[in-house]
């Protein structure tokens, strides 16, 4: 029981960040095939990938808010399985619908420019997949943290992409505010504010007149 409360959160996590994969894979397995599957599995794939890169992000923002450090051990799996869904999207893509004829692609891009976003995203996140060890923390040492930043702009590409592949932008603009409230709360004012507003709710009612007796 106490190894399922100290490991719960972490099953959580990847059952949550499975259930996409199940959910696509899921029709072949029972026989039920859909009409359209490049375009439902890419969907799936690219959508999952944007939440899961979002869920990431939040990490830092709810341990600075609510002070729950246990999230911070989540972060790397969320990444990971972000950027395997991102490369899942674009090999699907790339593969299935191409036949990994870039050059059909190339030519298509003028035509279908989410493209350009989209591999622009997985190109930023295989370094940071990549270099997201203990061990390469350590190699890189302070660079580390400036070359983790482009997570950020990885999202924002992801985002970009997402909006000018749909004819309905309204999903992309809901995740637009995510990044952009998430990108506000890394700005160093803002981060200050929030920890002093976190100390100032948990700060105990009783404290200051205890030290004025």
């Amino acid at each position: 029981m106490d190894r399922l409360r100290q490991n719960g959160l972490s099953v959580l996590v990847h059952v949550g960040a499975l259930a996409p994969l199940i959910w696509m894979i899921w029709p072949y397995a029972s026989g039920r095939h859909p009409i359209d599957p490049i375009s439902k599995m890419t969907a799936i794939a690219g959508q999952a990938g944007l939440i899961l890169l979002i869920l990431s992000l939040s990490c830092t923002p709810i341990r600075i808010i609510f002070g729950f450090t246990r999230i911070l051990r989540e972060r790397r799996t969320l990444g990971m399985y972000a950027f395997g869904y991102v490369l899942l999207h674009v090999l699907v893509f790339v593969g299935w619908d191409y036949g990994f004829d870039l050059s059909l692609v190339w030519r298509d891009l003028p035509y279908q420019r989410y493209v350009i976003p989209g591999l622009l995203t997985l190109m930023l996140l295989c370094p940071l997949a990549v270099t997201s060890t203990v061990g390469w923390r350590r190699r890189l040492g302070p660079s580390w943290q400036r070359l983790h930043y482009l997570v950020y702009l990885a999202a924002i590409l992801d985002v970009v992409h997402l909006y000018w592949s749909r004819k309905e932008p309204g999903d992309a603009l809901r995740y637009a505010v995510a990044v952009g409230a998430l990108l506000a709360m890394r700005v160093p004012p803002v981060t200050a504010a929030l920890h002093w507003l976190r100390e100032k709710l948990t700060a105990h009612p009783y404290a200051g007149k205890n030290r004025r007796r």
